[in-house]
């Protein structure tokens, strides 16, 4: 598994990371993929790289599991496979997040594909 996660790391972006607010700051990071709680890294350091990052990705992943879960009950009007869609889309976002909380207490900036670089709102 780490193998697969290295393929999304942005090393360059791992470099701005000091490595003890990595530390310092990984429980709070793994809290920003918890959809809703994005923002608590960065209230808790604003200075930190780590957090930012974290923070950002984590407002990403909260969109996107909203756009989701609306694209969900458009088809759930529209379809038969109301119920398989639904479950199908909880367990790929579950393991979405906990694949991102991995990354974020191994100290890596594991960026979200295709939208991880879109939006930045913590700078």
């Amino acid at each position: 598994m780490s193998d697969f996660m290295d393929q999304f790391n942005d090393k360059q972006t791992q470099a701005t990371f000091d490595s003890a607010d990595v530390q310092k700051n990984k429980v709070v990071c793994i809290l920003a993929y918890i959809p809703i709680l994005f923002f608590i890294p960065y209230i808790t350091d604003q200075n930190s790289n780590f957090c930012k990052f974290h923070a950002n990705q984590g407002f990403i992943f909260t969109l996107l599991c909203c756009i989701l879960f609306v694209i969900s009950k458009i088809l759930n009007v529209i379809s038969i496979i109301d119920g398989i869609l639904n479950y199908l889309i909880f367990i790929a976002m579950l393991v979405a997040m906990i694949l991102l909380m991995i990354s974020a207490s191994q100290g890596k900036a594991v960026k979200i594909p295709v939208i991880g670089d879109a939006i930045s709102i913590f700078h």
